[in-house]
């Protein structure tokens, strides 16, 4: 999976940082997805171990503390 295929699924589960309900984007100035929603739509197996390990090495960032992860195909 690509990382705005990750991002994209992540957007299935509600977000455990932000509260951002399920279909609605994170609560983030720009594109992508808080860490903890991306982790929970690896354990509920939307997103496949090695694709969540290999989005967390490429495109994770931090931004006041918080872990996330850019959709490299969507701007703001």
């Amino acid at each position: 999976m690509t990382r705005h295929q990750i991002v994209e699924e992540a957007r299935h589960t509600r977000c455990g940082y932000c509260g951002a309900a399920p279909g609605h984007p994170c609560v983030n100035p720009r594109a992508g997805a808080c860490l903890r929603r991306i982790t929970r739509a690896h354990f509920i197996g939307r997103v496949p171990g090695s694709d969540w390990a290999d989005c967390i090495d490429d495109g994770l960032t931090e931004r006041g503390g918080v872990g996330f992860v850019l959709d490299p195909e969507v701007t703001r």
